[in-house]
């Protein structure tokens, strides 16, 4: 799929492309002379995470490619699965995994982040200041790999900052479109039409419904924005997305 210059090299990416994991299974199949592929590993190797799957315990209520990685290893997936847009990697963000303590005071408004490994919390800073209250807008865009993100504010001292109705400020579900000028976290691969109607039960993620978004006037000072995992049962546990935080 790398040299054959067809739709196939910016179409079959990302975990929820049945191109994509059929390349990445043959990838740990085959021997490992394309570039990016340190893999040589055999059926059998494929065989045995297949029984692992026939035998754990508790049962799994379904099989995906993160499953796959869970029994294989996502580190020695990480390259081979990488040339698929597939992205089993932390990101640049995290000195401190899960401690808003350490979170980085992002120098660009919109940077890209990956929920990894399973349970990974991420944090950010931001800081309104000039005086007087500002709106900010703080979204999460562009999701793929399945992820469904789950947005919470955080006051300085690392409690749930409270809006005006004296409830923790977050989201869970909004849709949050592709726009073109996004399309430096995660590329856009157009999903068909039948898929993007109906109720939430019947229509698969499509990296736009999971995403989530806050707006909300603040008051000088500094604030920490946390991205977990959601749970819904047709979104993955990992899965990457952008986020952005625009001071107005």
């Amino acid at each position: 799929l790398e040299s054959f210059g067809t739709p196939l090299e910016s179409h079959g990416i990302y975990t929820t492309s049945e191109v994509a994991v059929a390349s990445v299974l043959w990838d740990v199949f085959d021997g490992s002379s394309e570039s990016g592929d340190n893999l040589s590993a055999g059926l059998q190797a494929v065989w045995n995470v297949m029984e692992g799957f026939a035998t754990a315990n508790p049962a799994l209520p379904s099989i995906t490619l993160e499953t796959f990685g869970l029994f294989y290893g996502f580190d020695k997936l990480k390259n081979v699965a990488t040339l698929r847009s597939i992205e089993f990697v932390r990101d640049q963000y995290e000195p401190g995994d899960g401690d808003w303590r350490t979170a980085p005071a992002l120098s660009s408004s919109e940077t890209c982040h990956t929920l990894f490994p399973e349970g990974d919390i991420d944090h950010a800073k931001f800081v309104v200041g000039g005086g007087a209250a500002r709106s900010v807008i703080i979204e999460t865009f562009n999701l793929t790999n399945g992820a469904d993100t789950v947005l919470s504010i955080l006051a300085d001292n690392g409690t749930p900052f409270l809006d005006t109705t004296n409830q923790p400020l977050g989201n869970d579900d909004t849709a949050v479109p592709y726009r073109p000028d996004r399309q430096r976290c995660n590329q856009k691969v157009e999903v068909p039409a039948p898929y993007l109607n109906g109720s939430e039960e019947s229509h698969p993620n499509n990296g736009q419904r999971y995403a989530s978004r806050v707006s909300f006037t603040f008051q000088p000072g500094t604030y920490y924005v946390k991205v977990t995992a959601g749970t819904k049962p047709r979104a993955g546990r990992l899965g990457s997305y952008g986020l952005s935080i625009a001071i107005q």
